[in-house]
């Protein structure tokens, strides 16, 4: 997920690409989130980064060491390692069922991006520092897990 953030200074270009978000077009923050698949739970949360990192090197720096051996995580086409055992991708080769699956797993996802996004500090143009974007960030996404477990629970895969 990416946020919007004012242009950091780089010390020779006007634009610093290392914050680049090709999602907002303009500087940003990049926050990574993982839903249990299985129950309404927030089980992972890593931000914030650069926007310009890509979510495959998110991923491989922190995440994918988390992942037990023999499970995988469900990713849309920005995790582009198919080399990798611990990501199940969109495939072509994939049964009707198994593609459904894999289609709610990657909406429910969306849908707490959503529920994130009601909130001005992680929609709007934050203009207080990473630090404290962090932090914003890491409230919200507290808030809005307990609402997912607690008041209103995902769907079920």
């Amino acid at each position: 997920m990416h946020c919007k953030i004012p242009e950091p200074k780089h010390p020779r270009l006007s634009k610093n690409p290392k914050f680049y978000s090709h999602k907002s077009n303009s500087a940003g923050l990049s926050y990574e989130l993982a839903l249990d698949l299985f129950e309404s739970k927030l089980v992972w949360l890593k931000g914030p980064l650069p926007a310009g990192r890509p979510d495959l090197g998110i991923y491989q720096s922190a995440l994918r060491q988390m992942i037990p051996a023999g499970k995988k995580a469900i990713t849309d086409g920005g995790y582009n390692d198919k080399k990798d055992p611990k990501l199940s991708q969109p495939n072509s080769h994939d049964t009707e069922a198994l593609r459904t699956f894999k289609a709610r797993a990657r909406m429910r996802q969306e849908a707490f991006h959503s529920r994130l996004k009601r909130f001005h500090c992680i929609t709007d143009n934050f203009r207080h520092g990473i630090e404290r974007h962090g932090v914003c960030f890491v409230a919200v996404s507290v808030i809005c897990a307990y609402e997912m477990e607690l008041v209103s629970p995902m769907w079920s895969v």
